[in-house]
């Protein structure tokens, strides 16, 4: 098995094969910072109810990457985080 680094994925083959890619999905002091600029601004122009909607949109980006990665693997192994079987 081959493994290939983030630098070296322009050599990576075109060839059939397993690949896989893992990413580590952060939240930046440059993310923060630009939300908390948003819903100052938004808030200073009495926008509240489209301040609420840009952080849940912020939030449910971060944690749906998460929610579907959850998914990806439960579904597989018959997993369901939802309800109940008997």
């Amino acid at each position: 098995m081959k493994t290939y680094g983030w630098h070296e994925i322009g050599s990576v083959p075109a060839a059939p094969g397993v690949y896989a890619w893992y990413y580590i999905p952060e939240i930046t002091h440059f993310d923060l910072r630009e939300m908390k600029s948003e819903v100052e601004t938004l808030k200073s122009q009495e926008k509240i109810d489209q301040a609420k909607a840009s952080l849940r949109q912020f939030l449910d980006r971060i944690v749906g990457f998460h929610a579907e990665l959850s998914r990806l693997w439960s579904e597989p192994l018959g997993l369901d985080h939802g309800s109940k079987k008997n």
